[in-house]
């Protein structure tokens, strides 16, 4: 017993080591703005509905981030996606803001020193396109059986690219269940279960069906590109393989440390992000908190994901779905039932299934609780506090009493102020005012996406009714979230 308690406590103590010198080592670049005429070599494509990003390198190895429009990202990828483009524009790196800060915290954890906004793009020395980018074609023609609302979310689960719009991210989002659509741990259980079952159909041998699982699951990563949560999780798979062969006991505790361990030291800026954040207090808290329930575990184990993911939900997006339990308690079985029927699409044409699921899906995605949060040390400290007590053993009998106090740790991250708001890019034009208690949009460039960011900007800040809501130049109201008694929508050509 002791043994197994010494090899927590090393884990344990790697890892903290890591995370310090992470947290200490870590800075966000200072804000600046210049043009350039540059080539850019390319190390990375990522496919959006309505454009694209890519990751780049310069000249002096900075690494930064490639926006592009829907038109230039389809002729790179006719082009290939091998070589170096030639590129004229901005660069820049923004300055962050109350509303941007989990954007500008992710850019600074993943290595990225600006943005391009290119208005020339040369492709001519792009050589050609890589076995991924040939693999993602061949998918995007299965996907064409599929229906256009169905077609980017299979495409997206089985390349990485990310082809679905910011509305159907939105529908995620705020339900609380937008980790499905990331490609990350929670998938990557679901396809080495997949690889267990079917092998399971021809032998009981646990180390062959391990052997499949694990050669599923690097595949697979391997094909959407190696995205840092998927290969985290790939990662914990061949540790805990690499162990049943060695003859070692299977601990998921010390595999968890021993992951994160190895990730931090392959990524040390990711403990910034709010991939790896989310992903390390749920998982923990699966692997803490599922032994402690006999009954009703499933309900449980969601019940303590949400408190458990709370501050990170907070401090990076400034919304919480209230009911986010409830939802993924039906959202991921109905969620992995449909990547099932993905997989069984590409050897058999099932899009009625597909079609099926994804309306019941959709379904479950209706039901929100939406709430603005931000981020208190109050809150943080309470959800830690009733967590530590279901888990310590002398405390045992007043464990549920614990756990149910957890809904008032809600109360510090609700404390929100609305505030005047006056925010302005080339797309839109937002202003909030709280005398008057209205909100005025105007479309300069209209994109139906426009509503989804000021919506999110206007809940991050605490804004979620008001008494009158205005919004020109648009050909329909698509706020979901923000209630109004006065609605005005001025369509185009008024």
């Amino acid at each position: 017993m002791k043994r197994f308690r010494m090899h927590h406590a090393v884990a344990a103590a790697i890892f903290a080591v890591v995370a310090a010198w992470c947290l200490v080592d870590f800075t966000i670049p200072e804000p600046y703005s210049q043009s350039v005429e540059t080539h850019l070599s390319i190390e990375r494509l990522d496919w959006r509905y309505f454009g694209g990003r890519i990751a780049v390198r310069d000249k002096n190895d900075r690494r930064l981030l490639l926006h592009l429009t829907n038109e230039q990202m389809t002729t790179l990828l006719r082009a290939g996606d091998q070589g170096e483009v030639l590129i004229r524009g901005s660069v820049y790196f923004p300055r962050q803001r109350e509303h941007n800060k989990g954007y500008i915290t992710w850019l600074a954890s993943q290595g990225y020193e600006g943005i391009v906004n290119p208005y020339y793009l040369d492709v001519s020395e792009i050589t050609g396109a890589s076995a991924r980018l040939r693999y993602t074609l061949w998918i995007r023609e299965r996907a064409q059986q599929l229906d256009p609302d169905v077609a980017p979310l299979f495409v997206s689960m089985f390349t990485g690219f990310r082809e679905y719009s910011p509305q159907y991210h939105a529908s995620y989002a705020y339900a609380g269940t937008a980790h499905l659509l990331a490609i990350s741990g929670l998938h990557i259980g679901f396809i080495f279960l997949l690889a267990w079952m079917v092998t399971g159909l021809f032998t009981r041998r646990t180390g062959i069906r391990l052997l499949a699982g694990a050669a599923a699951v690097t595949l697979h990563t391997a094909m959407v590109g190696f995205p840092i949560p998927a290969t985290r999780a790939t990662i914990f798979t061949l540790i805990y393989t690499a162990g049943y062969f060695l003859g070692r006991r299977g601990d998921a505790l010390q595999t968890f440390l021993l992951t994160a361990t190895l990730s931090l030291l392959i990524w040390p800026g990711s403990i910034m992000g709010a991939s790896f954040q989310f992903s390390y207090l749920v998982t923990g808290s699966l692997i803490l908190f599922a032994g402690l329930f006999s009954r009703w575990q499933y309900p449980w184990v969601c019940y303590l994901c949400f408190f458990s993911s709370l501050p990170v939900a907070a401090w990076h997006f400034g919304y919480v779905n209230l009911l986010g339990a409830l939802v993924n308690l039906a959202a991921i079985p109905v969620f992995s039932a449909m990547l099932y029927s993905f997989f069984l699409h590409l050897v058999i044409p099932v899009a009625g299934l597909i079609e099926g699921l994804h309306w019941l899906m959709e379904k479950v995605n209706s039901i929100h609780l939406v709430l603005a949060v931000h981020w208190s040390w109050l809150g943080t400290a309470g959800i830690f506090i009733l967590l530590s007590i279901g888990l310590w053993r002398r405390l045992q009998q007043y464990r549920w009493a614990g756990l149910l106090l957890l809904p008032l740790t809600l109360a510090p991250f609700a404390n929100i102020e609305p505030q005047a708001i006056e925010f302005e890019n080339r797309h839109y034009r937002l202003e909030y005012s709280p005398q008057e208690d209205s909100v005025m949009m105007k479309h300069k460039q209209y994109q139906p996406h426009n509503e989804v960011y000021a919506q999110r900007l206007l809940l991050q800040n605490g804004i979620s009714r008001v008494q009158t809501l205005v919004v020109y130049n648009a050909p329909e109201r698509g706020f979901r979230h923000i209630h109004s008694a006065k609605t005005l929508v001025e369509p185009f050509g008024d």
